[in-house]
């Protein structure tokens, strides 16, 4: 019924506060990373009534995404090149990739950067999970996994409350997103707090 990285993100809620049971625990984490389809990190959730802080792994759908790794680069090399291509600015970070997983030290520009650099490694096909141990705090970032069928107009209804917010999804994550109707499902969006 739940998944290894619910239960973990449980466990990790729990023993932030003897006081939460298991129970609860699982539920909020439940609720945020397959209710609603927005990811919080695995490790452990967040619930902005509790005040809880996230920690940075973040999962993506591993067979969704731009085919960049296997042919001459390294997978390091083909994130990074992407990275680039899509002018953000990483100059900083350092990545590596072990099996399906990427993980991120340094520091990144600004923290819209950070969830972009985030966003462009973890929407790669072969690519299921992206560990953020970049300097300073990812809490606040809230991203939404598109599912079969979704618009942006729908994505915006679903996060933000109303459809007409899609333009804001849209900027939030260019330079990924070329047109609002280009989105996959399995892709992964940053959601802006605001419209």
């Amino acid at each position: 019924m739940f998944d290894r990285s619910s239960i973990l993100a449980a466990v990790a809620l729990q023993g932030l506060d003897g006081e939460i049971p298991f129970k609860k625990a699982i539920t909020i984490c439940l609720i945020i990373r397959h209710s609603w389809k927005i990811i919080a990190p695995s490790k452990q959730c967040w619930d902005g009534t509790l005040g809880i802080k996230t920690m940075g792994l973040w999962s993506f759908v591993k067979g969704a995404g731009k085919k960049l790794i296997g042919k001459d680069d390294t997978p390091e090399e083909a994130i990074n090149k992407e990275l680039a291509d899509l002018g953000l600015d990483a100059s900083d970070v350092d990545i590596s990739v072990e099996g399906g997983k990427v993980v991120m030290k340094g520091k990144a520009l600004d923290q819209e950067t950070r969830e972009k650099i985030i966003l462009a490694a973890g929407n790669v096909d072969g690519i299921e999970e992206v560990e953020d141990a970049m300097d300073g705090d990812s809490a606040g970032t809230v991203f939404h996994t598109v599912e079969k069928g979704d618009t942006l107009s729908a994505v915006a209804q679903k996060t933000m409350g109303k459809a007409s917010a899609y333009h804001a999804i849209f900027e939030a994550n260019k330079p990924m997103l070329t047109h609002p109707d280009k989105i996959y499902p399995g892709q992964v969006l940053r959601i802006p707090t605001e419209a």
